[in-house]
């Protein structure tokens, strides 16, 4: 796997956010300008989803302010109806001792076993 967000290329389109999934049975990106393009052995079908436009964003950062409102929105309703939200606070401690391992890995050059 790999994941960057320093890669030098060739027209850098910082901060829109690009993937490509590889899976068994096909692949996934989330391309420039946001496509989506799923990739099977029917074909490929594209669309694009572009994000919600807020007056108050910066439209550079759509992806990003979208998330955030959605996260946002996630959250009041979990706060409101006493339930889990999509991410919860464990969830956020497994990110971080993810995180950790990640540097404890690099800087050991080992195996860091985490769960």
């Amino acid at each position: 796997m790999n994941l960057s967000y320093a890669s030098r290329v060739e027209h850098d389109r910082f901060p829109e956010t690009f993937i490509h999934v590889e899976g068994e049975l096909g692949s996934v990106d989330l391309a420039p300008d946001c496509w989506l393009r799923v990739t099977t052995e029917r074909g490929t079908e594209k669309r694009r989803c572009p994000p919600p436009d807020y007056a108050w964003a910066d439209p550079r950062y759509a992806l990003v302010h979208s998330s955030i409102v959605a996260c946002h929105r996630n959250l009041l309703n979990a706060l409101q109806t006493d339930t889990t939200p999509e991410t919860s606070a464990a969830d956020n401690l497994k990110t971080l001792k993810l995180v950790q391992a990640a540097y404890d890995s690099a800087r050991t050059k080992q195996a860091v076993e985490t769960f």
